[in-house]
C-alpha cells in the first residue's frame, strides 16, 4: 500500500500498547464508527503507533524508489516499508491506486536507509485512514 508509517515498528511496542489505551479515556464523542478524541487522545494515538504518510518516489540506493508499506493485516502503521523500484512500482501503481492495496509475497534484501522514513521531505499527512479498503477495523 502506498501509506507509510510514521513512526515504522512504533504500534509494536508495549508502551504503545499502553499509549493507545491510554487514548480510549480521551474519547469527546462517537457517531456511528467514528470517534473523536481530545487532543491528548489523538497525541496518544500517535504515541501508540497510529499514523501515516504519503511519500513520493526517492533516489536511494542506485536508483529511484517508491517506498510503501508491506502488512498482512491491511493496515500501514501494522507493517514495515519497503523501498520498490520506480520500474516494479510503474507495473503495480494502477492497480495499488484503484484498490488501495495489493496482495502480494514479498522478497528481497535488508538495507539501512540513512534517515528514518518520516523525516524524508515531500509527505503528506494522512487524512486518519491508514488501511486498505478491505481491511477490518483495529482492535
Amino acid at each position: 500500500m502506498d501509506w507509510l508509517p510514521l513512526e515504522p515498528g512504533l504500534y509494536h511496542r508495549p508502551r504503545a500498547e499502553n499509549a493507545r489505551r491510554e487514548a480510549q479515556s480521551q474519547v469527546v464523542a462517537r457517531h456511528g464508527d467514528l470517534v473523536i478524541l481530545s487532543p491528548s487522545g489523538k497525541t496518544s494515538m500517535v504515541e501508540g503507533g497510529f499514523g501515516c504518510v504519503l511519500i513520493a518516489a526517492k533516489p536511494m540506493f542506485d536508483g529511484s524508489y517508491k517506498l510503501l508499506t508491506a502488512t498482512s493485516t491491511g493496515i500501514a502503521h501494522q507493517g514495515f516499508v519497503v523501498a520498490v523500484p520506480l520500474g516494479v512500482y510503474a507495473d503495480i501503481a494502477e492497480r495499488i491506486a484503484k484498490e488501495g492495496a495489493l496482495q502480494s509475497t514479498v522478497t528481497g534484501e535488508l538495507r539501512r536507509l540513512a534517515v528514518r522514513p518520516k523525516s524524508l521531505d515531500g509527505g503528506q499527512p494522512s487524512n486518519g485512514s491508514c488501511r486498505a479498503p478491505h481491511a477490518k477495523p483495529p482492535k
